[in-house]
């Protein structure tokens, strides 16, 4: 009888290592696929990211799919390049606004010297005007006072 209990114990003890190692063996290749899984989205998330500096392209979106930390994350990297997206939109709209304002400032600030420069002339050209009054003042009073004088 103690055979029998002893092979008894002995089959026990092997289905327990045989169900033991069965169990390892699957908790081992879930965890092989999940870290597969989460590597894989780590990659395309890294790649997309890379792509987006190295081109410069606002237009790039990082794959989202499931419900985990990665995809959070790439939800999160997407809206971060749509705020990327509009706050440089906004940059271009008001530069625009800048260089129109500024060339149409240039263009009011050349119309003011140009009437300065004419408003110059003018003044030179009455102001020598004047001049040639006092000058022909001046000779007609040396003329009056040498007819007086006469």
């Amino acid at each position: 009888m103690v055979t029998a209990l002893d092979k008894a114990v002995e089959s026990l003890t092997t289905i327990k290592w045989t169900v033991s190692i069965g169990l390892i063996l699957a908790i081992i290749a879930l965890i092989a696929t999940i870290l597969r899984s989460i590597g894989r989205d780590v990659d395309l998330l890294q790649t997309t990211i890379s792509r987006i500096a190295q081109d410069n392209d606002l237009t790039h979106r990082v794959s989202v799919k499931g419900n985990n930390e990665i995809a959070s994350i790439g939800q999160a990297v997407n809206s971060l390049i749509d705020s990327f997206k509009h706050l440089i939109a906004d940059t271009q709209q008001q530069s625009s606004q800048l260089k129109n304002s500024s060339a149409s400032m240039s263009a009011e600030l050349q119309n003011v010297v140009e009437q300065l420069h004419n408003q110059s002339d003018h003044t030179n050209s009455m102001a020598t005007a004047v001049q040639q009054m006092v000058t022909t003042i001046d000779e007609i009073s040396q003329t009056t006072h040498h007819a007086a004088e006469w």
